[in-house]
């Protein structure tokens, strides 16, 4: 039986920091449904589901936040899309978005 290194937690322990706000989940989940979207289709999706106009500087932390965290991926022309993801991070965000889902069905 294969035991965790430190090296593991410390990974997982990372990806759980990049997930750990609402907001991240949020442009996740609406990038997972949606698929490639430019900022102002990413902005506009998420100020609907917020009720408010979000911060463009607020969406620019988080996003920024998910690129490094490599969650988000930016491309040549300013789309935003899901990153493709190694284990362990695709198994975590997996989870994640299948507990938004069932989260969303009740």
């Amino acid at each position: 039986m294969a035991t965790s290194s430190y090296v593991d937690y410390v990974e997982v322990a990372e990806i759980h920091e990049c997930l750990a706000h609402p907001l991240r989940l949020m442009i996740i989940d609406v990038l997972s449904k949606r698929g490639r979207m430019s900022w102002s289709e990413l902005e506009n999706e998420l100020s609907r589901r917020l009720g408010e106009r979000i911060n463009p500087n607020t969406l620019n932390f988080h996003l920024t936040k998910l690129i490094k965290g490599g969650f988000v991926v930016k491309d040549e022309v300013d789309n935003y899309s899901l990153a493709s993801l190694e284990s362990p991070a695709r198994e975590i965000l997996e989870q994640t978005l299948k507990r938004l889902k069932a989260g969303g069905e009740s």
